[in-house]
C-alpha cells in the first residue's frame, strides 16, 4: 500500500485501569490498509511467534519489525504469558501480535522488563467482547442505536459502548442503566451494581458471593444505612451519624425509613438512623456493668445505715463474726434501736458470764 492512512477513530477498553487485563485498543482508517486481517482465537500452550518492533537487546535500537518463535507458558482467563531468557520480547514490543502456528491472532503483547529476560504479558483479544462488537461496527455500520454508531443510548439491554463508563461491581446506583452490568440489585437501605453468576468465583470484586445467580457481598453491604462508618466517607450516601457510628439515608415522605431506622436529626440535618440516635459498641457494655455496680453499691449503703449498730463487717469471715458475736453478747446487751443513727444499749449486770 503506498502512502499514509489516517485514523479515524480510535476505541480503548472501558475497563483499562493500567494493569495487564484490558490493556487492549483499536484504530480505524479512512481506507483499506491492504492487508488480510487475522483470526482471533484462543491461545494454547505450546509453539506462539511473537512480532515486534521494539529492540532486541537491553537498550538496543527499536522500530525495525521483527519476530522470534517461542512458547505460551501460562493462559489465564484474560492474559497469557510467553516467552524465557534470549526467546522473549523487549522494550517497544507492546502492541505487537502473538501468533499460534495456524496463523491466529492470540495475545497483544502488552508487558515485559527492559532487560530482554522476563517472560512477556500478552493480553487475550478473544476474551474481550468488546473488541468483537468494535470491529463488527466498523465493517458493517449498525442501524441499531444500542450500536456502536457514535450515539450514546441508555436504556438499552446491555453497555452502549458510545455511553460514559457506568458504574463497576459494588458501585452505588438506582437503577440498571447506571451499571455496566445493567444489575443493580439491593433494598431502601442501598443498591449496588452487581453481576450474574453461577459460583461466587464468577463475581468480579469486590463482590465475593453468589446468591441466587446474582452477585453480593458475603459478610454483608458496606456503606448502606445501617452498616457501621466512622466517617461520611464510609457511607454511599455521605453521611455517618457518628454518635451511632451508623451510615444514614435521607427521610422519605412522612419521615418514612426503612425498617429498623428512625428519622432523627443527625448533625443539623434529619436521617434515617438508629432510633435513640445511639448505639451499643464494645464500649456500652462496660457503661452497663459499671452502673450495674454503683446501683448495688449505693442499695447495700442504704440497707446497713438503716440500723448502724451491729460493728461486724459483712465482710468477714462467719467463724469470725460468730466470735464477734458471743463477745457483744458477754459484755452488753443490745435493748433496741431508737433512730437510724443511734442504738440504745444496756451492759449486763451478770457476773457469772466470764468475759474475755
Amino acid at each position: 500500500m503506498a502512502g499514509d492512512a489516517t485514523v479515524t477513530q480510535v476505541w480503548v477498553d472501558r475497563y483499562y485501569d493500567g494493569g495487564v487485563d484490558h490493556d487492549l485498543a483499536a484504530l480505524r482508517l479512512d481506507r483499506d490498509a491492504g492487508v488480510t486481517p487475522l483470526a482471533i482465537a484462543a491461545p494454547q500452550l505450546g509453539a506462539v511467534r511473537l512480532v515486534g518492533f521494539g529492540a532486541t537487546a537491553p537498550d538496543g535500537p527499536r522500530g525495525t519489525r521483527h519476530a522470534i518463535d517461542t512458547q505460551l507458558i501460562e493462559v489465564e482467563p484474560r492474559h497469557a504469558r510467553a516467552g524465557g531468557a534470549g526467546m522473549t520480547t523487549c522494550t517497544g514490543d507492546s502492541g505487537g501480535a502473538a501468533i499460534d502456528p495456524d496463523g491466529a491472532l492470540v495475545g497483544v503483547i502488552t508487558a515485559g522488563d527492559d532487560a530482554c529476560a522476563a517472560p512477556s504479558f500478552l493480553m487475550r483479544p478473544d476474551s474481550e467482547p468488546q473488541l468483537a462488537e468494535v470491529i463488527a461496527a466498523w465493517t458493517t455500520p449498525p442501524t441499531d442505536p444500542c450500536g456502536f454508531e457514535g450515539t450514546c443510548a441508555a436504556d438499552c439491554p446491555m453497555v452502549d459502548l458510545d455511553c460514559p463508563l457506568g458504574g463497576l461491581a459494588g458501585a452505588t446506583c438506582a437503577a440498571a442503566s447506571a451499571c455496566e452490568s445493567r444489575v443493580c440489585i439491593g433494598d431502601d437501605r442501598g443498591e449496588f451494581c452487581s453481576a450474574a453468576c453461577a459460583t461466587a468465583a464468577d463475581c468480579p470484586a469486590p463482590l465475593d458471593a453468589c446468591s441466587a445467580g446474582t452477585c453480593t457481598y458475603a459478610h454483608g453491604t458496606p456503606g448502606i444505612a445501617g452498616a457501621r462508618c466512622h466517617a461520611d466517607a464510609d457511607c454511599r450516601s455521605g453521611l455517618c451519624d457518628i454518635d451511632a457510628q451508623i451510615c444514614t439515608v435521607a427521610c422519605g415522605a412522612n419521615d418514612a425509613c426503612p425498617t429498623g431506622l428512625a428519622c432523627e436529626p443527625v448533625r443539623e440535618q434529619r436521617a434515617c438512623t438508629e432510633p435513640g440516635g445511639c448505639a451499643i459498641t464494645s464500649g456500652g457494655s462496660w457503661m452497663i456493668f459499671v452502673i450495674a455496680v454503683l446501683a448495688y453499691l449505693i442499695r447495700n449503703r442504704h440497707t446497713r445505715a438503716a440500723c448502724p449498730c451491729s460493728t461486724a463487717s459483712k465482710f468477714m469471715r462467719p467463724r469470725s463474726m460468730a466470735m464477734a458475736a458471743a463477745r457483744r453478747a458477754r459484755s452488753r446487751k443490745v435493748t433496741r434501736c431508737a433512730s437510724a443513727t443511734a442504738c440504745s444499749i444496756a451492759k449486763t449486770t451478770s457476773s457469772t458470764i466470764p468475759t474475755r
